[in-house]
């Protein structure tokens, strides 16, 4: 939700400089309800203004994201940095990705990120994860914590790694079914799934 607010904020700078903050939270209202498709199409008709909605969408994927990790994540990943080795796969546009990954700043404690979209590929192929196994042959088994259970879970079980849900209440795919080995409601519980 932060990247979402981020990108609104900056589509709405461009689209009416003079009244972002009342723009923003129209573009948000939009989100809330009808979710992440089709935002600024139905801006443009609610609004009635003849908007580039091809422009907008570039504007809100790769803009520079004022983003940061909260306190529990950064917790996490410096536990398991010091301890573990430590890959990140994600979807999406490279672009976009990657200006997440920087404006985290997570190249302090991922060693290895995997963006599916230079790969030419998306979860669930296990190639992004096959390359993981690769790059850490002798690294033992595999964990993999996520929480879309729609892409995220078939393929690292398919090749053997433990798989752990974050299932955080109000989550996008809360609801959503789906197999996994374990299923967490913070990330500060991941340690403990990782201890010897």
């Amino acid at each position: 939700m932060d990247f979402v607010r981020s990108g609104f904020r900056a589509v709405a700078g461009h689209v009416s400089p003079r009244d972002r903050p009342a723009t923003y939270r129209h573009l948000l209202r939009i989100f809330r309800e009808h979710g992440s498709g089709h935002v600024f199409d139905h801006f443009a008709r609610q609004t009635g203004r003849a908007l580039n909605v091809a422009e907008l969408v570039e504007i809100y994927r790769f803009h520079v994201p004022n983003i940061r990790l909260d306190a529990e994540t950064r917790l996490v990943l410096e536990h398991c940095s010091r301890r573990h080795r430590t890959a990140l796969i994600t979807d999406g546009a490279y672009r976009m990705q990657h200006n997440k990954f920087q404006a985290l700043g997570l190249e302090r404690w991922i060693q290895l990120p995997v963006f599916t979209d230079l790969l030419g590929t998306a979860k669930p192929d296990d190639r992004p994860f096959r390359m993981v196994m690769h790059r850490f042959p002798d690294g033992g088994p595999c964990v993999y914590v996520a929480d879309n259970p729609r892409k995220d879970f078939d393929a690292p079980r398919r090749l053997g790694w433990t798989t752990v849900r974050l299932r955080r209440a109000g989550g996008v795919y809360e609801a959503v079914p789906g197999r996994c080995d374990h299923e967490i409601r913070s990330l500060i519980e991941v340690p403990a799934l990782l201890a010897p």
